[in-house]
């Protein structure tokens, strides 16, 4: 299982990547979907959701966070292409990093949650390591049903 912490001194939010939605499928589109489960701790408030995020919002949050890191200011930001989750890390001209984000769930009823956490720089590398470690292991597959590899 492949896993995403972001976390901040306030809270946390995990993204369980499952597997490929659509292992089998032909079209490249329906082939890059991924089944994952949303965690968010941000006190008082706490869930579980399960959402389909895409290879390509993995990747492109990758690339970001290597620029940041190495640069050690401006912003990464994920964004799925459904809305379900959106986090913007933005860094501080000392180290401090900022964490906007919001989680929304649209089904027979609509809930959405915004909140912000306080990091640092210290854990720029590890999230960028589990984020690489994701993309490597569900790589944006260029035809379906082949796994990418």
């Amino acid at each position: 299982m492949n896993q995403i912490n972001i976390v901040g001194e306030n809270g946390k939010v995990n993204i369980e990547v499952n597997g490929y939605e659509r292992p089998t499928a032909k079209d490249v589109d329906d082939a890059n979907w991924l089944n994952c489960s949303v965690y968010i701790d941000v006190p008082p408030f706490s869930g579980r959701y399960d959402a389909s995020f895409s290879t390509r919002d993995f990747l492109n949050f990758g690339q970001e966070l290597g620029v940041l890191s190495d640069h050690l200011s401006g912003q990464a930001t994920f964004e799925t292409d459904e809305g379900a989750l959106r986090l913007r890390l933005v860094m501080g001209s000392r180290g401090e990093m900022v964490i906007e984000g919001e989680a929304e769930i649209v089904a027979s009823a609509r809930a959405a949650l915004k909140f912000t956490l306080q990091a640092d720089q210290s854990y720029l590398a590890e999230l960028r390591r589990s984020v690489t470690a994701v993309s490597a292991e569900f790589p944006v597959r260029a035809s379906g049903g082949d796994g990418g590899r």
